[in-house]
């Protein structure tokens, strides 16, 4: 975990990687507002140079300090991490949306848009919306790259936020089943309705699927 102010952290990033700084300017002057949205410039963004605050500026800067401490804080970068932070179920289940169960335990079952029915699972993620279905094994979650990947490759790409279908329409994280009731196996959220959950961030579920040719 880093933390800076935001004078010493562009101060800093000016002096040893300029380039980010002077795309992304770019790409926020130019960008826009949509809704709830605020979108980067696309050029500007494409050339940016693609290098993570660690490298890029965390290993030259000589105004760091390091400090040791405990504060059980995970940035939930996976599916599994996702599934151990949230509220589970009597059978150690996380589940969102409108799901049936039956002798499902110890898995993350999420519904975007469909009925989703599981029997039988054990340690799986199953996560649905309106454009694709993901399926394997949670000890796997960090594999999805590669669905991606190979999909890019084939000329179809995932997109991992899936985008509003009007302008402002606020769209709820996936963070969000962890504030979703349920009522024995089967989540008593009715689909489409307003998200109670007060957790605000990144929508790392929901999947958009686009076909480029």
């Amino acid at each position: 975990m880093f933390a800076f102010s935001v004078a010493t952290f562009l101060a800093e990033l000016t002096k040893h990687e300029p380039a980010i700084v002077t795309q992304m300017t770019e790409a926020v002057n130019k960008g826009r507002t949509d809704g709830v949205f605020f979108r980067f410039e696309k050029t500007a963004m494409q050339q940016c140079p693609n290098d993570s605050i660690d490298y890029a500026l965390m290993e030259k800067t000589d105004k760091a300090a390091v400090v040791e401490a405990d504060m059980g804080w995970s940035d939930i970068g996976s599916w599994l991490a996702l599934w151990r932070a949230s509220a589970k179920d009597e059978q150690g289940n996380v589940v969102a949306g409108d799901v049936i169960l039956e002798d499902v335990k110890n898995s993350l079952i999420h519904s975007g848009d469909s009925l989703v029915a599981a029997v039988g699972l054990r340690d799986t993620m199953v996560v649905e919306t309106a454009d694709a279905v993901l399926v394997a094994p949670l000890s796997r979650s960090q594999e999805v790259k590669k669905i991606v990947n190979t999909n890019r490759e084939s000329g179809t790409s995932f997109i991992f936020t899936r985008p509003s279908t009007a302008p402002g329409e606020a769209i709820p994280p996936l963070s969000c089943m962890t504030a979703f009731r349920s009522n024995g196996s089967r989540s008593t959220r009715r689909r489409n309705s307003p998200c109670r959950c007060t957790t605000t961030g990144t929508n790392t579920g929901s999947w958009s699927r686009e076909r480029r040719r």
